[in-house]
């Protein structure tokens, strides 16, 4: 799972990398975006943990560098893809 904070809030969201690919698509189509580099899709040793750890930390790095850009971190793709709580999309809306 990965992760997130916002504040004083901290939840955890499940999705697979194919989920990430059709987001980053979404994102990139829509918001005219370049891409902020997810990693090479792999067909050989996915399974391995080394190869499954060093996939999830550059998810992380994909996701902190979507939220830190503002015109993604109002975008409700990226909110819903990341399940933020109604709190954090209320303090998102509201400008904080």
């Amino acid at each position: 799972g990965f992760t997130m904070t916002y504040g004083k809030f901290e939840w955890t969201f499940w999705r697979r990398f194919s989920d990430f690919d059709r987001l980053d698509a979404l994102l990139n189509s829509k918001y005219g975006l370049p891409p902020v580099g997810l990693p090479p899709k792999q067909v050989m040793g996915r399974l391995d943990p080394d190869v499954v750890q060093a996939r999830q930390r550059v998810l992380v790095a994909y996701v902190n560098d979507c939220v830190r850009r503002p015109v993604l971190l109002y975008a409700p793709e990226l909110q819903t893809f990341c399940e933020f709580p109604p709190d954090v999309v209320a303090i998102i809306s509201n400008g904080g």
